[in-house]
């Protein structure tokens, strides 16, 4: 009989995964994908969409398409457990999968603001998010927040500026802003920024918004929190909810989960969260299902970042190095509309 594998989350590596297995028709699996989205969203072309740049339907990977290619189960529900000693997942329409081999690639959340407004709308999940960007659109708003102080938190605001043409101001904690990049990109960041009047206010750490004036909005890019999956699951976390993985991507004490991209933390580092290793994790993920020489991930100590800085410029981020200009924004649409054709 097939062993049943189950994709649970449609990332960059289980894009990967799926393109890999359908290809080489492996009599070994019967696959299943679960996402709570048909339409997973890449995230590397968002500010790009918010800016006008590109359509809706350009940052989308159409998960059933893909599946219903290579003649792969989809099912789009919400994992809301997963049990390792039963080899089962609970999703949220009631349905209880078993499976022999099962891997994890869900992402993150945005830590929550502690409101109910409406007018405070959280980068992630992309897909809802999406549809909320195009309500704004259709309103009269003089005022853009963006409260957070990462490379999403940079992008967005700049695309908000471009698009909506009305006050923007990034909200960031004492840390300032790109505290993670070199010294040369949180100079040149900072230039377009003040170029393009948004400013940027230092705040402690913004965890309620009491009072929001009409007309105003608030965007939500703070750092990640692990997702409330694994809250419900029987997977070993770490002390602040990200399940843990050995370098082969296998969950610590698993012979048969694994699991890749910002969801999980991989014993012996503490990686950033970026798109760019899920994707790199793709090749070994691939191998691992597929042989019984398990491969180490060795993440790459430095890695280039791409930052879009308005009217068609970008950043170049790379270790010490960093650059700004219209060469840069176009290498970073082309690797990006690439990414999206091969998977696609």
């Amino acid at each position: 009989m097939k062993k049943k594998l189950v994709l649970i989350g449609g990332g960059h590596s289980h894009i990967q995964v799926l393109k890999a297995f359908g290809q080489i028709k492996s009599d070994e699996f019967q696959v299943t994908l679960i996402s709570d989205v048909a339409l997973a969203s890449y995230s590397g072309m968002l500010p790009g969409f918010m800016a006008g740049v590109y359509e809706k339907s350009e940052l989308h990977f159409d998960l059933k398409k893909i599946c219903d290619r290579y003649g792969f189960e989809f099912i789009e529900s919400k994992v809301i457990k997963i049990s390792q000693k039963l080899n089962q997942v609970w999703l949220a329409n009631n349905q209880i999968l078993s499976f022999d081999v099962a891997s994890i690639d869900i992402g993150i959340e945005p830590q929550k603001i502690n409101t109910q407004h409406q007018q405070i709308i959280e980068l992630k999940p992309i897909s809802k998010l999406i549809d909320k960007w195009e309500k704004i659109l259709n309103t009269e708003v003089t005022k853009i927040s963006i409260i957070g102080g990462g490379a999403a938190a940079f992008e967005v605001a700049i695309a908000c500026q471009q698009k909506m043409q009305c006050q923007v101001q990034i909200l960031t904690s004492p840390n300032g802003l790109l505290k993670s990049m070199n010294s040369k990109t949180q100079r040149l960041a900072n230039q377009r920024l003040k170029k393009l009047r948004i400013q940027v206010r230092s705040e402690s750490v913004i965890s309620e918004i009491p009072l929001i004036k009409e007309n105003e909005v608030y965007l939500v890019a703070t750092s990640a929190r692990a997702p409330d999956l694994f809250k419900n699951s029987d997977l070993p976390t770490t002390q602040d909810g990200f399940v843990k993985v050995e370098d082969t991507l296998l969950v610590e004490g698993c012979e048969n989960i694994y699991a890749t991209g910002d969801c999980c933390q991989i014993k012996g580092y503490k990686l950033p969260k970026a798109g760019v290793f899920a994707v790199r994790q793709g090749p070994v993920l691939i191998h691992n299902l597929l042989s019984t020489k398990q491969r180490s991930y060795k993440p790459q100590q430095i890695f280039l970042s791409l930052l879009v800085s308005g009217n068609k410029r970008a950043i170049l981020s790379y270790g010490s190095l960093s650059f700004e200009g219209r060469l840069f924004w176009y290498l970073k649409n082309w690797i990006d509309r690439s990414f999206i054709r091969k998977f696609s």
